[in-house]
């Protein structure tokens, strides 16, 4: 995503074995910098449309978060879409293939 490519490029990217207070200090200096956004970060998707269609479609009853997670998954699968690491990823995906049809 942009706002990670900013992170990485910035070298204020979180890893693995990072504190606690380590992500904390590097996020607080990115939102901070001007050299890293000038104040614009992506807002990630609203799931609420999602969600929505995939009930009406059948493949979400329940509201939990592994179900939701699950359903998108199971979405992506019978439309044969690739498999997403993240929910904000199923969602992405998702609106930009119902947005195609």
């Amino acid at each position: 995503s942009k706002n990670k490519s900013k992170l990485r490029k910035a070298e204020l990217l979180p890893i693995a074995g990072d504190t606690v207070s380590d992500v904390k200090s590097k996020l607080r200096e990115a939102f901070l910098s001007h050299k890293v956004s000038d104040g614009e970060w992506l807002i990630p998707p609203s799931g609420d449309a999602v969600l929505k269609m995939l009930r009406k479609q059948g493949f979400l009853s329940g509201s939990g978060d592994r179900e939701q997670l699950e359903a998108m998954k199971a979405y992506a699968a019978a439309k044969q879409l690739p498999s997403r690491k993240t929910r904000i990823g199923y969602i992405s995906m998702i609106q930009a293939h119902t947005k195609k049809r």
